[in-house]
């Protein structure tokens, strides 16, 4: 029997990518940001706090026919998982635009009219709820259920991804930053596959929306202590080099004067 394949990540790492492609070469395969306990608790509650009973339903639904077989590793038959990383910060920034009210027409308008404050926008995204959702996900997500303890060896940064196994649980993690060039031939060795191909998705179209998420990417910047926070948490230090690191440093910090 093939083993179930399940794309678990976190969003805005590439997920979907990944996704398109492995359906693209004809795969049956399952996605979500979360099977652990903990998280569908966290999500129970935030659907009774908006009380959306349909919402509420299928939430339920989907916990009895997906996430609970999942985390149970399919009755025995165990899976296949994918996983992704990214850079923590360019993730953090991309979820904030994703889940939040910004590019809704009304963002979109003040956009355009020249309205739209990115000091406000930087602001909200300083005072976001969970910027520390990244480094505990491979814990909750990966050890917590299925066993895998990712931190557990060095991760091959030159080659830009790895693979775990530990009873009939299969694991490959992939950088969001290697996918362009070894997604498809890591897929391919994982799955034992011929033929895949990345299929670029997510690609933001040319829209008012799509220009302040552009622009506020271009124009943040953060100071020391949050980003000292963020690429000094574990996940930062084992999947990314120290160069890697002082890189995505640059790019957020704050010009020094002089």
């Amino acid at each position: 029997m093939t083993k179930p394949l399940l794309v678990l990540a976190m969003p805005k790492t590439g997920n979907t990518t990944v996704i398109e492609s492995l359906r693209g070469a004809g795969l049956d395969v399952q996605r979500s940001h979360f099977v652990s306990e903990h998280a569908f608790r966290q999500a129970v509650a935030r659907v009774e706090l908006s009380g959306d009973e349909r919402r509420m339903s299928e939430l339920l639904d989907w916990n009895e026919r997906f996430r609970k077989p999942a985390a149970n590793g399919f009755d025995g038959s165990g899976c296949r998982v994918i996983s992704l990383i990214r850079d923590p910060v360019a993730r953090n920034v991309s979820w904030l635009f994703e889940s939040s009210r910004l590019k809704d027409p009304a963002a979109a308008r003040r956009f355009r009219d020249g309205t739209f404050d990115l000091r406000e926008l930087r602001r909200r995204f300083l005072e976001a709820e969970d910027h520390d959702y990244t480094v505990r996900w491979f814990d909750r997500e990966i050890r917590d259920v299925f066993g895998i303890d990712v931190f557990e060896e060095p991760f091959p940064h030159a080659a830009g991804y790895a693979t775990y196994e530990r009873g009939d649980v299969e694991l490959l993690v992939l950088r969001l930053e290697d996918l362009s060039t070894a997604g498809a031939g890591a897929l391919r060795e994982f799955l034992a596959l011929d033929g895949l191909e990345m299929v670029p998705r997510n690609v933001r179209v040319t829209s008012l929306a799509g220009e302040l998420y552009e622009r506020f990417k271009e124009e943040l910047r953060l100071p020391d202590e949050y980003l000292e926070r963020v690429y000094s948490s574990k996940p930062a230090r084992h999947f990314y080099t120290v160069d890697e690191i002082a890189g995505f440093r640059r790019r957020w910090s704050i010009p020094r004067a002089g």
